[in-house]
This record gives structure tokens, sequence and C-alpha cells, in this order.
């Protein structure tokens, strides 16, 4: 037979174990349980986070407002990545440009200058809940 130490002999060494400081071992695992559960839901929780592509709203002459409140910009799309909402939010910036350059109409002008200002914004930005 082998002179290995057997499973219960393993646990009551495990069970009797405990560092410099005096920690039974079973609350240093619990310890450790509990700081990757809290990493587990952080992990969870960005995971969550989305990214809007946006755009400031239009004011009286049609013009786009920057400096109006997140809250009141206009969402275009949203994404579940923040290098996908920054791949449209290029093809935005281009488009703009070019209406802008354009100046087919006044509306497809005023697209344009709206266009050009297109941010991407996390989902959870608390700018987006506004006052």
């Amino acid at each position: 037979m082998g002179e290995g130490i057997s499973i219960s002999s393993r646990a009551d060494k495990v069970s009797e174990r405990s560092d410099s400081r005096g920690f039974d071992l079973s609350l240093s695992l619990m310890l450790c349980y509990m700081a990757m559960m809290r990493s587990f839901r952080h992990t969870v929780a960005l995971a969550l986070v989305g990214w809007y592509l946006m755009v400031p709203p239009a004011i009286g002459n049609g013009l786009p407002d920057k400096a109006a409140p997140l809250s009141k910009w206009e969402i275009e799309d949203s994404f579940d990545t923040a290098d996908d909402c920054a791949g449209d939010a290029h093809k935005f910036h281009v488009d703009g440009m070019h209406r802008a350059e354009l100046k087919t109409s006044r509306q497809d002008t005023i697209f344009g200058i709206q266009f050009m200002d297109a941010t991407c914004i996390s989902t959870d930005d608390p700018r987006l809940k506004g006052n």
C-alpha cells in the first residue's frame, strides 16, 4: 500500500492550519471568495455598459447647440463597445464634412454641422440623466 496521506487526514490538517495572525483558514477562504465575487460583479457591471452615438440638438435657427446638456442630445445609435461607436462616429464626421462642403440645401448643411459634432457617450454617464 502507498504511504500517501489519506483524504480525511488532509482535511484534518487543512482545518488545523492558521496563518501567523491566527486567522482560521476558513475565514481566509471566505474573504478570498468575497473579494472574488466583488470583482465578478464589477466585471459584469462593466460588461453591461454600452455606448451611444449622440449629436447635439438643434436650436431655433436649426444649428446644433453644442452647449446643451447631454440629457438633451439626440441618440443616433447604440453600440456594445466604445470601438464600434468610435468607428461610426468617424463615419458621421466624414459624412458631416461632406454635407457641409456640398451645401446642397440649408437642411443638409445643418445636418452636416450636427454630424461633425457627433460623439460617443457611455450609457452610464451621469450627465445623461439631466437635472
